[in-house]
């Protein structure tokens, strides 16, 4: 019974993954600080806007009549929240802690002959 070793090798590839998360980050970071600006500014305006208002009669339930107020405090979270994304502090722990290149695993040969139901081939 012998074993096969396999290992998976990205062949240096990484640099050009990092620039496409990259790139991802700033543009989900980009979106989602659009987002909180969106509410706090609508927030602080008492917007009439049709979006707006649709949030607020949903909102309204829960805070009544502060509803304005949790808005502006909402948009602010979230346009912190956007920005640690844009910079990749949020969102950027799969580069740091799991490389897929660090991966080694070992498959005996009585796992294969017992037709284990996890590893159909």
């Amino acid at each position: 019974m012998g074993r096969t070793t396999s290992t998976y090798r990205n062949n240096g590839c990484r640099s050009e993954e990092t620039k496409g998360n990259a790139v991802m980050h700033i543009l989900w970071g980009v979106l989602i600080v659009g987002a909180g600006l969106f509410m706090a500014i609508c927030g602080s305006l008492k917007s009439k806007f049709i979006i707006y208002r649709l949030m607020v009669a949903r909102s309204k339930i829960l805070w009544g009549e502060n509803v304005h107020r949790f808005y502006q405090i909402v948009g602010v979270i979230v346009i912190i929240f956007g920005t640690l994304v844009a910079f990749g502090y949020i969102g950027a722990a799969e580069d740091e802690f799991f490389k897929v290149s660090d991966i080694n695993f070992t498959v005996g040969d009585d796992v294969l002959e017992d037709n284990h139901p996890f590893l159909e081939i």
